[in-house]
């Protein structure tokens, strides 16, 4: 069974219409990929600026960014966890509000893209993205949450 550790660091996001459906959605997306723990951080843009400039030299925040394990866990722990996500509270509720999307919805999205980075999959090429996005509109509709591309908005990078 998939368990994914939310953390709620940003207040903003303390609604349980918000919480619920990301979460729920983020551990579908780590189902059946070998090991099935993570950890969601539902955060602001002031932690993701700091967090996108660290890892990525990319001083401004982002709506998402994953950070998968290391290869440093001991091949006898049965169920390493697979990283993090993280998603920022303003740059996600902008997106959405730009967009005309729920912000749970989108929340959604994010949460569902960032696990599918956590268990390798990538978006730099078009096959691997057109596999990606349609993974995740898939993942989305079983939840009742539209197609995210719809608008052809991406994710941002």
């Amino acid at each position: 069974m998939s368990r994914v550790v939310l953390q709620v660091v940003d207040p903003r996001w303390d609604d349980p219409e918000l919480t619920t459906l990301a979460h729920a959605c983020a551990k579908r997306a780590i189902q059946g990929h070998g090991s099935e723990r993570a950890n969601l951080r539902l955060t602001c843009d002031a932690e993701m600026r700091t967090l996108n400039r660290s890892w990525r030299r990319v001083d401004r925040p982002t709506n998402v960014l994953s950070f998968p394990q290391e290869d440093t866990v001991s091949p006898d722990e049965a169920n390493p966890e697979l990283g993090d996500v993280a998603i920022g509270f303003e740059t996600t509720e902008r997106e959405a509000r730009e967009r005309g999307l729920p912000l749970s919805h989108h929340l959604a999205h994010l949460a569902v893209h960032g696990m599918l980075h956590l268990v390798g999959f990538r978006h730099d090429t078009d096959p691997s993205a057109q596999c990606m996005e349609n993974l995740e509109r898939s993942m989305l509709a079983d939840f009742g949450v539209g197609d995210p591309y719809r608008h052809r908005g991406t994710v941002s990078q």
